[in-house]
């Protein structure tokens, strides 16, 4: 129980700055007197130093316990955290923010790959779903807090009053709570640092699955970033009922990890990554071309709901993939991720500076169709094919 707590804790306290971030981009672009979308690319930043960072953690699974690796992870949150309370400037806030990219990489592979050494397979998907309800967490009980403390010290306070404390307790619940002397050992005699990327590449599955993450967050992300931005603009809302609105949609969010391994269990991993891909793609869509707000915030709920479902399914296929050098397919799978979340946000914030936020939705949102045709067609389970999934897919 409580190592299942302190991996809860380790992704809940990667979310706080992204929060921050999130919720006061424009008092963020007002204070450096910046466009939203140039703002919105300190995620950009941030995402390319995690794919760096991820590719990196990789190869540092052959020789590095994965718990030594997720403490490393999570202290650079709070380095991010101190880092944007005292930047000055932009400049300085795209250097303080990619320290939450640098931590992201290394945490969040680490943590699933525990999963799998700490819980036998017929949990993993179940915990996985609980453990990923802590990124959510951060954003249902989050809001509410951040937006008090910004309300008396501005966008920087929750810095240091909100996501310094919350770092700090993910840190030693993670350092009590799992076990040194249940983890695998990683290191191996005669194994280099690129043979673990060899593994990975000869299984064509897993490549499939890296792409497919790639994909699904570059769409995905225009709605992540830019949605509470959206309706502050379009729809004239204020921080307070932001906040609000975040803090439903990660009810959402929690509802959907938290259900996740049940539908998985009884559908599958590879049905349940397909299907909820495809209701992404439609609520994307839909979020973004609704002409008023509470419908549209309505659809935008729902794609909070089945998010979890496609993000938590594809991940349980991903750590299932090479079980002999799972540290670096899940680093592999951040970097996807990140890549795909750096994509994203680029793309989408140059594209609103030339277009609207409808014209963006509903280009990314069809994107998002091409993960579901990945999955449903070139991918295969590999607890469904009854061989061993380390060995290259014919």
């Amino acid at each position: 129980m409580l190592t299942t707590l302190a991996l809860f804790a380790a992704n809940f306290g990667v979310t706080p700055t992204q929060l921050v971030i999130t919720l006061f981009l424009l008092d963020i672009a007002e204070t450096f007197g910046a466009p939203a979308g140039v703002v919105g690319q300190v995620q950009t930043l941030s995402s390319a130093v995690a794919v760096v960072v991820a590719l990196l953690t990789g190869m540092l699974t052959v020789r590095f316990r994965p718990r030594t690796l997720l403490i490393i992870g999570i202290s650079s949150i709070g380095v991010s955290a101190l880092g944007c309370f005292f930047s000055v400037n932009f400049g300085m806030l795209l250097v303080a923010y990619a320290f939450s990219g640098l931590g992201m990489a290394m945490a969040m592979p680490m943590n699933m790959t525990l999963v799998a050494e700490l819980y036998p397979s017929e949990r993993r998907t179940g915990v996985l779903g609980v453990i990923n309800t802590g990124m959510t967490m951060g954003y249902l009980v989050g809001p509410p807090i951040v937006n008090y403390i910004a309300g008396i010290g501005g966008w920087r306070a929750p810095m240091v009053y909100y996501v310094l404390p919350i770092t700090v307790i993910s840190l030693l619940l993670v350092i009590r709570g799992v076990p040194k002397a249940k983890e695998q050992l990683v290191q191996r005699s005669g194994v280099g640092l690129l043979d673990g990327f060899r593994g990975v590449l000869k299984v064509r599955s897993a490549v499939w699955c890296l792409a497919a993450a790639a994909i699904m967050m570059f769409s995905w992300q225009f709605l992540a970033l830019y949605s509470i931005s959206f309706y502050r603009e379009r729809f004239l809302i204020s921080t307070g009922m932001a906040s609000l609105v975040l803090l439903t949609m990660s009810v959402c969010t929690t509802l959907g990890n938290l259900v996740v391994g049940g539908a998985v269990r009884r559908y599958g991993r590879r049905r349940i990554a397909v299907v909820s891909s495809v209701i992404c793609a439609v609520f994307l869509v839909g979020f973004a071309v609704v002409p008023s707000f509470w419908p549209s915030l309505a659809v935008r709920l729902l794609t909070g709901l089945a998010g979890p479902f496609a993000y938590t399914a594809s991940s349980s296929l991903a750590l299932e993939m090479v079980p002999s050098f799972r540290g670096v397919m899940m680093s592999l799978n951040s970097a996807a991720f990140q890549m795909g979340t750096s994509l994203g946000a680029a793309v989408g914030g140059a594209m609103l500076l030339s277009y609207s936020y409808e014209m963006v939705g509903v280009a990314l949102g069809v994107f998002m169709f091409v993960p579901a045709f990945i999955y449903q067609f070139l991918i295969r389970d590999p607890e469904s094919r009854g061989d061993d999934p380390a060995t290259p897919a014919s």
